[in-house]
């Protein structure tokens, strides 16, 4: 490095460090000043994350481990087919028709 630009670097920082006065300066915050809230918050945060990773580490076990297998799901086939069976009776003896007679053929009043 030449001298002359050790010169000039050496009175920036001089002018630099003339400028900053007792004035200009704050005493720095006590680790204490932070107190409790501080570090339950950030707890807080530790704990929320691991409870995130863990929740999404739990959910990734369980898809990996346990997959869909197509034989667990039964197919939908055809729905079966309706009953031909017939109701039974409403009345539980039978009962002649008044108006049909089975042995007699049924015959027009005009003929």
């Amino acid at each position: 490095m030449s001298s002359e630009l050790e010169g000039r670097i050496r009175r920036a920082m001089a002018d630099r460090a003339g400028a900053v006065t007792p004035d200009l300066l704050q005493p720095a915050i006590p680790p204490t000043a932070m107190g409790p809230p501080a570090r339950r918050r950030r707890m807080l945060i530790v704990a929320a994350t691991a409870g995130l990773t863990a929740a999404a580490a739990i959910l990734t076990a369980v898809v990996v481990l346990h997959p869909h297998r197509p034989d667990d799901v039964v197919p939908a086939g055809p729905p079966p087919a309706p009953s031909t069976t017939t109701p039974p009776p409403l009345s539980p003896t039978a009962t002649s028709s008044p108006f049909a007679s089975s042995t007699a053929p049924a015959t027009s009043p005009g003929r």
